[in-house]
């Protein structure tokens, strides 16, 4: 796998962020950055599937 990742990422929202997450790992997923929450209080982590693209999981904004 490419150490520099494709131009392009897909990004999912869930509620469930942390098992969400490792199931992606379990399933093969590449830790490319772990779960931070913002200072917006949004949670955000990102892999890399099998093929490298970069995979985001967030947790929906709070307004």
């Amino acid at each position: 796998m490419s150490k520099q990742p494709f131009g392009i990422e897909m990004a999912f929202t869930t509620e469930t962020i942390e098992t969400d997450f490792q199931k992606a790992i379990d399933a093969g997923a590449v830790l490319y950055e772990a779960i931070v929450e913002k200072p917006w209080g949004q949670k955000v982590g990102y892999f890399r599937d099998d093929n490298g693209f970069v995979i985001e999981i967030c947790t929906p904004v709070q307004r």
